[in-house]
Order: structure tokens, then C-alpha cells, then sequence
């Protein structure tokens, strides 16, 4: 799918805060869990930016702020949380690092917040779209084919909508901020 996703969305030649293959070891370190393989390959070929003007995926090496991976987990968290406490029945998952918790992957630009579902083997996790306190969707799908549906208009949600595949759909590289990298 990285392939498909490359022609429809061409990455920028040199990608804001796609980070070093070596320093994964200590994001996963600092997360206390394993990364999907095609998330890591997402951030090597995109850095960090959004994707179509409407999806932002979190990096790790972007800042120390906003849109940085680390950061979202613990402001997204402690705002799923909230959310969750209030609307249990429309957020089945619990937060990250609770087993099968949510793990903030990134956002959609009006609120819709994307989290893997920490369930099984990382290269496997699900994508869960959610409109906290509203309604969630989970996606079987790696982060990188959520992308490529989406864009092609074949993926089916409630959440995103129906012209985000409209083009012309480009990859806007975020400003590259003191210490990424």
C-alpha cells in the first residue's frame, strides 16, 4: 500500500522529522511498547505534515509539542480519558497502556482523533477512528492502507468525509522545529 500511497500522495524529498532507522529503540523505549513496522516506514518516507490538508499522523521526532507522538499520548490520553469516564458505552476502549488500550496515532483536522487499538502483534493493530463521546469505528487496517482508502475514496466511514479524496491531494510538510529530527 506504501507504493499506492506514494502515487496518489508523493512524499516531500526530504521529510520534516522522519527521524533516524536507530533511534525507533528509544521511542519504543520511552512508550513501553512495539510500533508498527509500516507506521516507522510512514515517518521515514513522510516525515511529519498532513496528509490531503485533512490527516495528520503523529511523529515521534517532530518537537516537543504538538503533533509530537510522545506529547499527543499523554494530552490525548488524559482527554480520552475524560471523555471516556463520561460516555463509557460509546467508548469501548480503554486508554493506553491498559491492555487492548488506545494509543493516539494522530488527527483529522474537526476533531476526529485516530488511535491504534494496542491489541495482538503491532504490525496487526487496528485503527480506531473516534469522535470522542460521539461515536468510534475500528478499522482492520494498518495505518498506511487507512491512508491509501481514504484518499481513494474506498474506504466506508461515518467519521471522514465523502470528498476527502478530491484533488488535488498533496502532503503538506510541517515548519521544521528547533530539535527534530
Amino acid at each position: 500500500m506504501m507504493e499506492q500511497l506514494k502515487t496518489i500522495m508523493p512524499p516531500p524529498a526530504s521529510p520534516v522529522a522522519a527521524g533516524a532507522p536507530e533511534r525507533w529503540g528509544q521511542i519504543e523505549k520511552e512508550l513501553g511498547i512495539r510500533l508498527p513496522r509500516d507506521y516507522k516506514q510512514l515517518i521515514q518516507t513522510y516525515g511529519a505534515g498532513e496528509f490531503g490538508g485533512y490527516l495528520i499522523i503523529h511523529s515521534p521526532f517532530f518537537g516537543d509539542g504538538d503533533g509530537n507522538l510522545l506529547h499527543e499520548c499523554h494530552n490525548t490520553l488524559e482527554f480520552y480519558r475524560d471523555v471516556r469516564q463520561r460516555n463509557p458505552e460509546r467508548m469501548i476502549y480503554p486508554p493506553f497502556p491498559d491492555p487492548g488500550g488506545v494509543l493516539p496515532l494522530g488527527r483529522a483536522i474537526g476533531g476526529v482523533l485516530l488511535f491504534w487499538v494496542t491489541e495482538g502483534d503491532p504490525d496487526e493493530w487496528p485503527v480506531l477512528l473516534s469522535d470522542p463521546g460521539a461515536y468510534e469505528e475500528v478499522h482492520h487496517r494498518t495505518v498506511t492502507e487507512l491512508l491509501t482508502l481514504a484518499f481513494t475514496g474506498a474506504l466506508e466511514s461515518r467519521l471522514l468525509p465523502d470528498d476527502i479524496a478530491e484533488e488535488p491531494l498533496a502532503f503538506v510538510p510541517y515548519n521544521d522545529p528547533v530539535g527534530s529530527g
